[in-house]
């Protein structure tokens, strides 16, 4: 029997916590009557095992959800801007050697796309930082209430994964400055698996900011004039955000037509495919942000005009 509690508690532990919090007391008694104190068998396991990962899975995608208050076009806007800056890094990354690469001419449309990524991506970061200091005084007067345990625990998350973040982006450097060019670039494999794993607790992190954005958005009160003021930010901020994805992914296309051996890696007269691994995963995060952030820009428009006519 203590076994079976075992295997019981252990198969719990695959559903969410807000859903083991709400139902699992219920599910616990309703597997112990069926097993009657033997043991479960396999096939009585693995059927609910799969409900849990489909509970767990549905609470991740609603996690992301905006859901349709007055500030779902807002929080389509920070996620948006998340998958912006993931993507950009990347873009940034792969192109940072780019002014270094001769070329035949300079198109006026590279410089243009360039200043505007530039120039948006300074003022959609300043859009954040406006956003976050007007939900300051409202976070802190929710700490006074029961919502405050759900936001705070996505907000430590985020931390730690953030010192962590920061932890490995020094000791990385440190380790890329010891080595030459040749190994910093996929010449040294210990040095492009951490770099890797650098990358992905990189997009974690912004992917744990995003969350805890998004649960604090969902609990907070705010007055309708500060919900105001945070739609319109909101719209700035995505239109913004939409012009940072559309530059940079003009830029790539830019950079594949005219030297596809850059991105690629390979000689001049082999330049190979320019659409490496990661030139298809940062042209995706582009794709997915600018998509977003137009959703952004119409939901939060629709808002803004209705309360006009209203």
């Amino acid at each position: 029997m203590r076994n079976s509690n075992r295997s019981i508690e252990q198969l719990l532990r695959i559903y969410p916590r807000e859903w083991r919090d709400r139902y699992g007391g219920e599910l616990k008694v309703t597997i112990e009557d069926c097993l009657e104190g033997s043991p479960p068998s396999l096939n009585f396991l693995i059927p609910l095992a799969l409900c849990g990962a489909k509970q767990r899975y549905t609470y991740f995608v609603s996690a992301f959800s905006p859901g349709s208050g007055p500030l779902s076009g807002t929080m389509l806007g920070i996620i948006a801007w998340a998958l912006a800056l993931i993507g950009c890094s990347s873009f940034v990354k792969l192109t940072e050697h780019w002014r270094n690469v001769p070329r035949l001419s300079k198109l006026p449309i590279e410089l243009i796309t360039s200043d505007v990524f530039r120039v948006s991506g300074l003022v959609s970061f300043l859009c954040i930082l406006v956003g976050a200091a007007l939900s300051a005084p409202y976070y802190f007067k929710m700490q006074k209430g029961p919502s405050k345990t759900k936001v705070n625990r996505r907000i430590v998350w985020f931390l730690l994964l953030a010192s962590a973040f920061m932890f490995s982006t020094v000791s990385l450097v440190l380790f890329a400055h010891h080595m030459n060019s040749i190994a910093r670039n996929g010449g040294n494999p210990l040095f492009a698996g951490v770099f890797l794993a650098w990358g992905i607790l990189y997009a974690v992190t912004v992917i744990a900011g995003c969350l805890s954005c998004l649960e604090g958005v969902r609990q907070i009160k705010f007055s309708a004039q500060t919900i105001n003021l945070q739609v319109k930010i909101g719209l700035l901020g995505a239109i913004l955000v939409s012009a940072i994805s559309l530059s940079a992914l003009l830029m790539l296309f830019l950079m594949v037509v005219k030297a596809p051996g850059f991105l690629s890696g390979g000689p001049a007269g082999h330049p190979g495919s320019p659409w490496t691994l990661i030139t298809v995963l940062t042209a995706g995060a582009l794709l997915m942000a600018f998509g977003l952030s137009l959703m952004s820009v119409i939901k939060t428009s629709r808002y803004t005009l209705a309360k006009r006519t209203s």
